[in-house]
């Protein structure tokens, strides 16, 4: 298995809704993880930079985007959301 498939298993089983967030950014969390299902990445990364637009203080919304962008050969791009995740919710590197 590579890197980006255990990457995307791992957003992918975060779950779909994210706890105290509001509705518009758990739609967009939510068909997000659709299109990484079927593989539209860009796509899907097109409603993970809405769902962090939509809420900037939860750690998920960063991971999901992160894992996209890793997905798509974009590393670097996914380090700032990384840093971000951990920022929000030290524990999540743990």
């Amino acid at each position: 298995m590579s890197w980006i498939a255990v990457f995307m298993y791992i957003a992918l089983d975060f779950g779909q809704f994210v706890h105290g967030a509001s509705e518009e950014v758990n739609q967009h969390l939510a068909m997000g993880m659709k299109l990484v299902s079927a593989g539209q990445l860009s796509d899907a990364l097109s409603h993970y930079h809405a769902a962090v637009e939509g809420d900037s203080s939860n750690f998920l919304t960063y991971f999901k985007r992160a894992t996209v962008l890793m997905a798509m050969g974009r590393s670097r791009s996914a380090l700032p959301d990384l840093d971000e995740a951990i920022k929000l919710n030290p524990k999540f590197s743990q």
